[in-house]
């Protein structure tokens, strides 16, 4: 019996930040220099890092606890403002020394083209020492930009929860993941990680989700291949926010209840989506549920 997504409690951890999109349309090349001139129609701002994790799972009905931290700034009370819009228990540190991260994407061509990236990012490493974090969560999904939350101290916490662990990982902290449920890095982190320091099966992982963009994603169980999944050809491909939009319904299905090869097949058509969409944005819900029929037979 899967367990219904209304009764599931997700905690989110992780770096978040706030997506800032400027779109338009490119007619000319710039006298100044060369360089394109956008003329800008529109912008906006969206949850970013785990908040874009957070956006996922809420739009199909899961509770989400987040644990992150953002500065006392302008971005950073328009985080707390969207993730209590989307009626997220917080855990949100914030402090004054530390400046809210903030990517700037110019965007043309119908929001398919991005001209230009701009951080603006303030790395430094947060002590969670103040935080009650709850228990009874379900799954525990980090989502590690290496900005900072990510330390000895905040695993430790997370760690005695005694739940199963999911991290999208960046691969200068793969020292804090020992034993963790699974991981999902991209081809680049993977290969990272095998290169860098101890590798990934010799950490007690149990899981291994290797994501591989067009070419689809791979489950490793050991250093045994469970299964692959191919990724649908898609004529316009975006992946901003695709690596979230799988580690939150990989974590999403296994609260479920779900099998973990039926989770990431429900995954990758999630991410098919995902890509095909301007900007970041969440899968629907009745698109999942379908997902999840098609897929738990």
């Amino acid at each position: 019996m899967l367990k219904k997504i209304k009764d599931i409690k997700i905690l989110v951890v992780g770096d978040i930040m706030l997506d800032h999109y400027v779109c338009g349309e490119v007619e000319r090349i710039s006298p100044e220099a060369p360089v394109p001139i956008l003329k800008m129609t529109k912008e906006y701002r969206a949850l970013g890092g785990c908040g874009n994790v957070i956006r996922n799972i809420r739009g199909i009905g899961a509770a989400v606890t987040c644990v992150a931290a953002v500065g006392k700034d302008v971005p950073g009370t328009s985080i707390i403002q969207k993730l209590m819009e989307l009626k997220v228990n917080l855990k949100i540190i914030t402090r004054n020394d530390i400046t809210t991260t903030v990517k700037t994407r110019f965007i043309a061509n119908n929001g398919h083209t991005q001209m230009l990236r701009v951080d603006k990012e303030d790395v430094k490493y947060i002590k969670p020492d103040s935080l009650n974090i709850g228990h009874n969560y379900d799954v525990i999904i980090i989502s590690d930009y290496a900005k900072g939350i990510m330390t000895v101290d905040m695993m430790t916490q997370l760690r005695g929860l005694n739940t199963p662990i999911i991290v999208d990982p960046k691969p200068v902290n793969m020292w804090l993941y020992d034993n963790v449920f699974m991981i999902t890095p991209n081809k680049k982190e993977f290969d990272e990680i095998c290169t860098s320091g101890t590798h990934p099966f010799a950490r007690g992982i149990r899981y291994i989700l290797k994501t591989l963009g067009k070419d689809g994603m791979e489950l490793l169980e050991g250093e045994e291949k469970v299964c692959s999944v191919s990724a649908i050809p898609v004529d316009v491909y975006n992946v901003t926010g695709a690596g979230d939009t799988v580690v939150a319904m990989v974590g999403l299905c296994i609260a479920m209840g779900l099998d973990v090869e039926v989770a990431i097949k429900v995954a990758n058509k999630c991410a098919h989506y995902v890509v095909t969409q301007p900007g970041t944005s969440d899968v629907p819900k009745k698109m999942f549920k379908n997902f999840v029929r098609e897929f738990n037979k």
